[in-house]
């Protein structure tokens, strides 16, 4: 099914990926030596022994990083502490790790607990992709507002701020500005440009070998090459080598049809 859709990504998600780890490492023992790549879409609740029992067959774990208050996490069964420490062990384990928070007017959106928030996800790597995206009112939740496309723009803004080097507005195309996009960290030429899941243009030279762009269907979405942008800036110049091995690495998103997603 994923090659009949060109996909080049495989990827176990709702519900909790992690409740069926067993069953999702079967399936990447299949999916990784026919070429694809694997990804947990995950709420970030692991532990030690099962990051351990994934990361031989999964290459990407995105986590959703629902609140810096352990109160709000309470409210929603888990455990603050919890989530932050997976974070540390996802990127010592060397998985590409995003992470992924969804900005509920009223729940996590003060601009203590958002800096919190970018401050801790730089605090582990400022490398670290970090996505922002907009909360709709749907089923039982409609107390909170909808999240404007200015709330996600503070977001993103206050991320920057901290340090984080590749930070995004989701779910609002259009509505917020250059926060789609992906711009050099160092010189701040734009190398991706985006409206919603469809990559527009892609302006980035190539060093080594063929450029890579590893998609999949939702949130986890990458770039990952030796590169560098135009022109050629100090930093692409001598670049520094990540915790994966590649020089350079970029999000790139994707439209719908690009990766295979499955649920259990």
């Amino acid at each position: 099914m994923a090659r009949a859709y060109g996909a080049s990504m495989v990827g176990s998600s709702y519900n909790e990926p992690l409740i069926t780890a067993e069953w999702a490492v079967e399936v990447f023992k299949q999916a990784k030596p026919a070429g694809f790549r694997t990804a947990f879409i995950s709420n970030g609740n692991a532990t030690p022994q099962v990051l351990d029992y994934l990361r031989p067959w999964t290459d990407c774990y995105k986590i959703d990083l629902k609140s810096m208050s352990d109160r709000n996490y309470r409210q929603l069964g888990g455990v603050v502490d919890n989530i932050l420490d997976t974070v540390k062990m996802v990127r010592e384990r060397g998985f590409w790790e995003e992470i992924v928070t969804l900005v509920i007017p009223g729940f996590n959106d003060s601009e203590d607990e958002l800096k919190r928030a970018a401050e801790f996800i730089t605090s582990v790597s400022p490398d670290i992709p970090w996505h922002v995206t907009a909360f709709h009112q749907d089923y039982r939740m409609k107390d909170n507002a909808n999240t404007t496309a200015e709330q996600l723009v503070r977001a993103c803004e206050i991320g920057r701020a901290a340090g984080l080097r590749y930070v995004y507005a989701g779910n609002l195309p259009g509505r917020v500005g250059r926060w789609e996009n992906t711009f050099c960290p160092s010189c701040d030429e734009p190398l991706v440009e985006r409206y919603g899941y469809l990559i527009q243009k892609v302006k980035v030279t190539q060093r080594v070998s063929a450029l890579r762009v590893v998609r999949q269907f939702r949130y986890l979405v990458l770039i990952e090459a030796r590169t560098s942008c135009p022109p050629a800036c100090a930093q692409h110049a001598q670049p520094e080598t990540n915790h994966s091995g590649s020089t350079f690495a970029l999000r790139a998103q994707a439209d719908r049809t690009s990766a295979l997603q499955f649920t259990h």
